[in-house]
């Protein structure tokens, strides 16, 4: 179930993003990204977090937005794991166009990955006066969980 599941709340949480809801399973040392990652994390300072709860209700780590002042604005997002090595995404999406929903102007950036402690730093800079959803995923020992948020952060 746990993979089926992942991958229905990717397909639901991030309709536009078919990549990530559809990537393979990433072999240990393999990574795919989308538009802007950075491997050295994120910038600035955390403003807002959210718990990855597996199936089986264990911890497994948390999704992190940061924002930078610098660039016209810059959203980053980590998703750190709590259980050691594990199958990850970190996703931002940045709503271009105000209307709150995925939609052809807007951007995104992910990364997917097996990695020891965190997948990210997925960003994009030009942030300012838009809002983001960022989502974080955990695959691991047969359990997975994930945290997706609303349209936020807009100012």
């Amino acid at each position: 179930m746990g993979r089926r599941w992942i991958g229905s709340v990717v397909a639901a949480g991030v309709a536009a993003a078919t990549m990530i809801a559809a990537a393979p399973a990433a072999a240990a040392g393999t990574i795919d990204k989308v538009g802007k990652v950075r491997d050295s994390g994120c910038a600035g300072r955390m403003i807002d977090h959210k718990a990855i709860i597996g199936e089986t209700g264990r911890r497994l780590g948390q999704v992190e937005l940061w924002y930078s002042s610098r660039n016209g604005g810059e959203n980053c997002v980590i998703t750190r794991s709590s259980v050691g090595r594990a199958e990850m995404i970190a996703s931002l999406e940045v709503d271009r166009d105000g209307n709150k929903r995925w939609s052809s102007g807007d951007v995104r950036s992910a990364d997917h990955g097996v990695y020891n402690s965190y997948a990210g730093g997925a960003y994009r800079t030009g942030t300012n006066r838009h809002c983001v959803r960022f989502q974080g995923l955990i695959w691991r020992s047969g359990d997975s969980g994930s945290a997706v948020s609303r349209w936020s952060h807009c100012s």
